[in-house]
């Protein structure tokens, strides 16, 4: 009897709260759309965001990625090539990029083990690899001040496009699903492209308060029937 008592309130407080997120819009899901791993052809690797990929920024000897913004709303629909995400997506960036230091050539993606590979957490929906990176300037920052719009928090982004900045002829991406293939060669400058996927909506913080509150008042109230059964 004890067990069916309990077991009722158990489920009154799962429909409630079932309903409750029905109501709110939200799903139960991981807040971030992550790099989640590379094939590693020709040294390719996953970093964390480096504090300046400007063009004089970091550098490297083979094709890097890392997370940018996670979570963020689109206010306006965002070009990527060949189209537009469009608005009220929430959506993650990522950038890839091959950035060799002054006089050095470099290259990825093109030998003979193939291109190399990124794999996210999430859909990719789009790119920017437009060869002057004008799609990834406009993007980085919100129009006309430097307060971070799909660029990492803490890196420092061109404010304008340069020439040779994106892919160019030789240059070659495709993508499927979770996964971008691509290839760079690169004197100077580099090649940076951003890669916009989706990102899940987090279950708010007041769900869970909810969810506590409600199991809090259901174990109230199974203490009162119990006391009252005990007293009877």
């Amino acid at each position: 009897m004890r067990f069916r008592t309990l077991h009722k309130y158990i489920m009154i407080i799962i429909i409630m709260v079932l309903t409750s997120i029905s109501f709110m819009g939200f799903a139960a899901a991981p807040a971030n759309a992550m790099l989640v791993g590379t094939n590693g052809v020709q040294g390719a690797s996953i970093i964390d965001a480096p504090t300046d990929i400007t063009m004089s920024g970091q550098t490297n000897l083979s094709i890097q990625a890392f997370n940018e913004a996670a979570g963020v709303i689109l206010g306006h629909d965002l070009a990527v090539d060949g189209g537009i995400i469009a608005a009220g997506r929430m959506v993650a960036s990522h950038m890839i990029f091959l950035n060799t230091p002054t006089g050095v050539s470099g290259s990825g993606g093109f030998s003979g083990l193939g291109l190399i590979s990124f794999e996210f957490s999430r859909k990719i929906l789009g790119v920017m690899s437009d060869s002057r990176g004008a799609l990834e300037a406009l993007s980085s920052y919100l129009p006309g001040t430097l307060t971070h719009f799909l660029g990492a928090s803490d890196t420092l982004y061109q404010t304008q496009w340069a020439y040779s900045r994106g892919m160019e002829k030789t240059d070659v991406y495709n993508f499927d699903g979770k996964t971008i293939n691509l290839r760079m060669g690169v004197t100077n400058p580099g090649d940076w492209i951003r890669v916009v996927t989706v990102s899940p909506v987090p279950l708010p913080y007041s769900v869970w308060m909810l969810l506590a509150a409600m199991f809090g008042l259901a174990a109230v109230r199974y203490r009162k029937v119990e006391a009252l059964r005990v007293k009877s």
